[in-house]
């Protein structure tokens, strides 16, 4: 009789599993090649995070403050730069690129983040932004790149794409009808131009370079010089001596003017006088004849440049004969004014390369991006084989046990059906009742 095992030794699971060596094989390859995958396409982009580091150093930012003020008014918070506003603008600049990101989703479902680290060192505030998103917005990391960096960029491009309004003052000379407002609106411009580059002077210095060697200060010594020339300094004397207007309209309206800063001179003197007897009812205080005489010299200058257009006859105001209407003293205001909108292009594009100059992105790491999270290629190969190894050697002991205890089946059935015969025809007979009796 043979005796039956009742366990099963580390050396049988061999080679049973050795039996079923080349399906093991095959299964471990296809498994570690479809775990790998499975880690690196699907695992991994919900796992790992793109980061970028950078500091930003803006046009006049005050490195203690929270939030800084664009030279247009616009307020800038960094969380603003992780809105979906400033991401949508970022996507439709990007055009092709950038056509596939769900920015929309990105935010709402926080998958894009943006933090901020600040050290104070003697006083000097140093500000950090990072900026993480999930890898698997991406198709890879150069264009997880292209994206973040736009977004860490953002303003600086606003500060170099800003659009303010240097012109007003000549917006409105283009739409008056009167000389003498014209002359104004220009000396407006004028002035408008020095305080623009004394403010650059200000806060970047002199000597500061705008292109091609010439500086903040040459820039605005042309304006000075500019203001100081005959051409520009004779409008007004001119205007005077001619007795110049722009339209019959405009003479009318000279006349009702000088009607009205006759009464407002005669008046002031009027004010000024009682305040100089000392009257009880009357400011007299030194300050206060001051300011009023000065009011009455101001409406006297009025009046006066008033009367070079018009003149009195009895209790009528009616136009002086030799009143120019026919517009010669355009051509002077023309010329001035071209010059002036001159001055204003050059002063656009002086600010728009200063603020290129000075506003500028420093990133923390040298290849900009950074990558945490998720699992390495030497974990995930490993982790791979171990996975595929395991699953064919399972896999192939369990088809090889299972050949084997059909094999043992068949052969235990075969054996019992040649053994049954022999037994039958070996059994003695049973004796006849009959014969024994």
């Amino acid at each position: 009789m043979e005796e039956e095992k009742n366990g099963i030794s580390l050396r049988d699971i061999f080679r049973i599993i050795f039996s079923q060596k080349w399906l093991a094989l095959i299964l471990a390859a296809a498994i570690t090649l479809l775990c790998a995958v499975c880690i690196v396409y699907v695992y991994n982009p919900s796992k790992i995070d793109y980061s970028v580091s950078f500091k930003l150093d803006l046009l006049g930012r005050n490195g203690s403050a929270e939030t800084y003020r664009y030279p247009d008014g616009t307020t800038f918070h960094y969380l603003s730069l992780v809105s979906s506003a400033t991401l949508n603008e970022i996507k439709t600049e990007g055009g092709e690129e950038f056509a596939n990101l769900d920015v929309d989703n990105m935010v709402k479902s926080g998958a894009i983040s943006i933090s901020e680290d600040v050290n104070t060192v003697s006083g000097i505030v140093d500000r950090t932004y990072t900026v993480k998103v999930k890898a698997n917005y991406f198709a890879n990391t150069d264009a997880a790149r292209k994206f973040i960096t736009s977004i860490a960029e953002y303003p600086c491009k606003y500060l170099s794409k800003i659009n303010i309004e240097y012109n007003a003052a000549i917006k409105l000379y283009e739409t008056s009808d009167d000389y003498a407002r014209q002359i104004d609106y220009l000396n407006n411009q004028l002035s408008f131009l020095e305080q623009k580059y004394d403010s650059l002077i200000s806060e970047y210095g002199n000597e500061f370079v705008v292109e091609n060697g010439k500086t903040l200060k040459a820039y605005l010594a042309e304006i000075k010089a500019y203001g100081e020339s005959s051409e520009f300094v004779n409008l007004k004397p001119k205007l005077l001596d001619g007795k110049h207007v722009k339209s019959n309209n405009c003479l009318n309206n000279y006349i009702l003017e000088y009607k009205q800063v006759c009464k407002d001179v005669e008046d002031a003197t009027f004010v000024l006088g009682e305040m100089t007897k000392g009257q009880s009812d009357a400011l007299a205080s030194a300050e206060a004849v001051r300011i009023q005489a000065e009011k009455v010299s101001s409406l006297k200058r009025k009046q006066s440049d008033l009367e070079h257009f018009v003149k009195k006859v009895g209790e009528n105001i009616e136009p002086m004969d030799d009143v120019n209407l026919d517009g010669t003293f355009a051509a002077d205001l023309k010329t001035v004014a071209d010059k002036l909108s001159a001055f204003t292009d050059s002063l656009k594009n002086v600010t728009d390369k200063v603020y290129k100059n000075v506003s500028r992105v420093f990133y923390v790491y040298s290849n900009v991006v950074n990558t945490t999270g998720g699992m390495g290629m030497a974990t995930t190969a490993v982790l791979s084989i171990v996975v595929g190894v395991l699953v064919a050697a399972v896999t192939a002991y369990a088809v090889g046990y299972n050949k084997n205890k059909k094999t043992l089946t068949v052969a235990a059935n075969t054996e019992n059906a040649v053994e049954e015969p022999a037994e039958k025809e070996s059994a003695p007979e049973a004796p006849d009742v009959d014969e024994v009796k």
